[in-house]
């Protein structure tokens, strides 16, 4: 499915912080989120969460050093790959379901979520999740925060970027988000980017 820009979308799934991401080449994206080389090549879309987070709808997933929020490295099999322990899980051995409900509560409740540099966003790229080899689709990432949605949320495709790095946002207006793009334009989508709303 096409993301438009300016649509509104619903999603669950991985999802980190926007300072992580920002208006980077899409190569730095794939090495900060742990995407295979060339999976943002031929375009993605940024998304953007607008409403807040349900605490009972979201789990941590730790930092994106971990493929799909579990520890150790991810393994070509799926289904042994599946096997990994989820960062999730052993935070409630450790700490306890009440304390870690504390924490999702806390963070459902964060400012940061949902405005500014730090809130949330999901990428979403035009090459679809294949699921056949793990260890080569998702990379270990460059250790940005990570959050898993069990439940769906919504998002404003804020910008899609096409396959030659321009970056279409939904007030209308262009830039190139190429490694050697002016660093003016890329400043403009960041600082755009922070503040946007449906």
């Amino acid at each position: 499915m096409a993301l438009v820009r300016g649509q509104r979308i619903s999603s669950g799934g991985c999802i980190s912080r926007l300072n992580w991401v920002g208006a980077r080449a899409p190569a730095l994206i794939e090495q900060a989120l742990g995407y295979q080389k060339g999976r943002l090549s031929l375009g993605y879309a940024i998304g953007l969460l607008i409403e807040p987070i349900r605490a009972n709808h979201v789990e941590f997933g730790g930092l994106t050093l971990r493929s799909g929020g579990r520890e150790g490295a991810p393994l070509k099999d799926p289904e042994q790959d599946q096997l990994r322990v989820r960062v999730h899980t052993r935070m409630l051995q450790e700490y306890g379901s009440n304390s870690v409900a504390r924490m999702l509560e806390d963070l459902a409740r964060d400012p940061r979520n949902l405005t500014g540099g730090e809130r949330i966003v999901k990428i979403y790229p035009v090459i679809e999740h294949k699921g056949d080899n793990p260890k080569e689709e998702y990379p270990m990432g460059g250790g940005g925060p990570q959050f898993i949605l069990t439940g769906r949320h919504d998002f404003l495709i804020a910008a899609v970027v096409s396959g030659d790095c321009i970056a279409a946002t939904a007030a209308g207006w262009s830039v190139s988000v190429a490694e050697n793009a002016p660093y003016a334009g890329r400043e403009r989508l960041a600082k755009y980017l922070t503040t946007a709303t449906i």
